[in-house]
């Protein structure tokens, strides 16, 4: 499944150089090397703050909160937070991400083993 993920991130399309510690941390946390709840309580703040100033950026943050998510296995909420940036993603015109995306549902239903969005 690292692998997979790792794959999913490194493809994200208009990357944008605020984002590359969040991007390094996301990897971090699939080596083991992140405290997954200091890591879910830092990107929720992060998404709070870019709300009103990059709302651009939102779907790739939710991208990174879902992951965390997944490492709890905390599905549920991957699939909430997940929805919500492919969404995002498809707004804004990212097909690329937003297929990304979808592939990354694709592993949190195998990972779950259900197959609902929500």
């Amino acid at each position: 499944m690292k692998q997979y993920i790792t794959t999913i991130l490194n493809g994200l399309t208009d990357k944008n150089p605020s984002d590359s510690s969040i991007l390094e941390r996301t990897i971090k946390l699939l080596d083991g090397q992140e405290n997954v709840h200091v890591f879910i309580e830092n990107i929720r703040g992060e998404i709070s703050r870019i709300k009103d100033l990059r709302g651009d950026r939102k779907p790739f943050y939710q991208l990174y909160l879902a992951i965390a998510y997944m490492m709890q296995k905390n599905f549920k909420s991957a699939k909430v937070v997940l929805a919500d940036a492919v969404q995002g993603f498809q707004i804004q015109g990212f097909s690329q991400n937003e297929a990304l995306g979808e592939w990354l549902f694709g592993i949190v239903h195998f990972e779950n083993g259900s197959y609902e969005r929500g």
